[in-house]
């Protein structure tokens, strides 16, 4: 039973680590496909960040402020390609840009003032360039989102492989430790062996059926307590109880068991008694 147990635990295992690599291996396909679309998609825009010269002197309501020198500068110079560089141009970058041309107003409160004043093409100017840094700024941050999903996948499909790894341990640990020698104990009935003849076997044995087994040994007894116990076969030592005679002898024999031997007087008082029966025996004769 218990070779058992460890041989399905075993094989649970191993299934279990077998989904768990089907597992890791499509999450690492997804963070694949996700990461190559995002590049790819970011690398057709061809949007670049402004040089390393331009950082050198930030200012307020300019191309550069102050604000850009800690996130934006990092990537002077480059294409714009992955989703951390399309944060840092989407919310340190151009918000940035939004903010100071709108003056802190959102596109929809800019679009309201606009709708009241139809003929200001100064304002409605403000509300185009806005919705279209807002549009801008929205599709870099899908972007952005999209390329953290990929990252965290990647990460699930590590630890997938590597819970898979330990379940195949574990598994092939658990056989090998749980595998015991099994302990085989034999019966001896006590049959004498013979030693096979090729030539007996044509050969009929006519003593086969003349044999005649041995008498059986009658077991000896005891009527200690006036109950009879069977004191040398299996099956007396068995009933042997402590409380099974009554009466006179129990009381006698001081709460030992009523198979138990008579004390040493009584024998000798019985084996008297069976010279003496044998003489008047031999007399009569």
């Amino acid at each position: 039973m218990r070779r058992n147990s460890h041989l399905t635990l075993a094989i649970a295992g191993f299934a279990t680590a077998v989904l768990l690599a089907v597992a890791g291996g499509l999450l690492l396909w997804g963070s694949a496909y996700v990461h190559n679309t995002v590049q790819n998609q970011l690398s057709a825009q061809q949007i670049y960040f402004p040089p390393q010269a331009a950082f050198a002197h930030p200012k307020a309501s300019s191309e550069i402020t102050p604000n850009m020198i800690p996130s934006v500068s990092q990537y002077a110079g480059q294409q714009l390609v992955t989703g951390q560089q399309a944060e840092a141009y989407a919310d340190h970058f151009i918000a940035q840009h939004i903010t100071d041309m709108s003056g802190g107003k959102t596109y929809s409160q800019l679009s309201a003032l606009s709708m009241a004043q139809p003929n200001n093409t100064k304002l409605a100017g403000l509300v185009a360039t806005v919705f279209k840094g807002e549009t801008l700024r929205s599709m870099l941050l899908n972007a952005y989102g999209w390329w953290k999903v990929s990252q965290i996948t990647y990460i699930a499909s590590l630890a997938a492989f590597g819970l898979a790894g330990l379940t195949v341990l574990g598994s092939l640990a658990g056989l090998t430790l749980g595998r015991k020698p099994e302990i085989l104990h034999e019966i001896i009935d006590g049959t004498p062996s013979r030693t096979h003849d090729p030539g007996a076997d044509d050969q009929p044995d006519n003593n086969q059926h003349n044999q005649i087994p041995p008498p059986a040994r009658a077991p000896t007894r005891s009527r200690a307590g006036g109950h009879d116990r069977e004191l040398k076969s299996p099956e007396g030592r068995r009933r042997c109880s402590r409380y099974g005679s009554t009466g006179a002898a129990a009381r006698a024999w001081s709460r030992r068991p009523s198979c138990w031997p008579r004390p040493r007087s009584a024998r000798a008082g019985t084996r008297r008694r069976s010279r003496a029966s044998a003489r008047s025996g031999w007399a009569r004769r």
